[in-house]
């Protein structure tokens, strides 16, 4: 990933052409360092796609010019005249690899692409009650095609990258303070009770998260549960482990 370490430097590097996109960070942001793995995925798939990274406190004048107001922040820059097509800010791995891939895709003779409309949520409606698979003590993810989900690179840069986000991740259909699966809920209660530090991602809130990650893992429910970005399996494997009172301890 290539750095700025100057306005000049930055103009120079623009001047070059190419599919640039502008990455502000700073160095005590966690999620800066997350995405910046991220980018670097991303850079490596798409070919001809690059990530200029600028510490945003160190320069402030292109901070200003770009109005940039949080880290970390990413700005795609069109190849025509520098101007900022689309921004993506937050840790926000997902949609950075959907505009990624639409940068990409955009055919760079017809002019600046569109800008890209606002973002809706995508989150699929819940049922009044939950309903448990054969196997239980999972919250069955609905099919959003009938077709079968192949993997892309892409897909599996971002998988990976999501699950080793923390050293133990939970994707769940909600939220820890607001889970929209009685069995999402109660392995969050689960590893509360037990003092176990996660992070956790909602795939209600990602449909192609939501089912490239069954692929991926193998695993075809949800919640389920990684440490270290391996798979330690869904809510019943949990429960056997702290049954057995192993479960502080694999995951600590």
């Amino acid at each position: 990933m290539d750095t700025a370490t100057s306005p000049q430097d930055l103009r120079d590097k623009l001047a070059a052409g190419g599919r640039n996109v502008l990455f502000f960070s700073a160095e005590w942001s966690g999620p800066s360092k997350h995405m910046e793995a991220v980018a670097s995925a991303l850079a490596s798939i798409h070919h001809g796609l690059r990530f200029l990274k600028i510490d945003a406190e160190q320069l402030p004048e292109i901070s200003l010019k770009y109005r940039v107001t949080t880290v970390p922040m990413f700005l795609f820059l069109s190849d025509h005249d520098s101007s900022v097509e689309f921004v993506v800010d937050g840790a926000d791995a997902p949609r950075l690899s959907q505009k990624a891939a639409e940068f990409m895709s955009a055919d760079s003779t017809s002019g600046p692409a569109a800008p890209a409309p606002a973002s809706t949520s995508t989150s699929a409606p819940m049922p009044t009650t939950d309903t448990s698979p054969t196997g239980g003590g999972a919250c069955a993810a609905p099919a959003l095609s009938s077709e079968p989900v192949v993997l892309s690179q892409a897909d599996t840069a971002l998988l990976k990258s999501l699950v080793n986000r923390a050293p133990v991740m939970l994707f769940m259909k909600g939220t820890p303070s607001a889970p929209r699966c009685g069995f999402s809920r109660q392995m969050c209660e689960l590893l509360v009770r037990n003092d176990v530090a996660f992070d956790w991602f909602d795939i209600l809130e990602n449909p192609r998260v939501r089912e490239t990650l069954k692929v991926f893992s193998e695993w075809p429910t949800f919640p389920q549960l990684y440490r270290n970005g391996e798979l330690v399996g869904g809510l019943d494997i949990a429960k056997q482990l702290e049954r057995e009172g192993k479960l502080a301890r694999e995951l600590k």
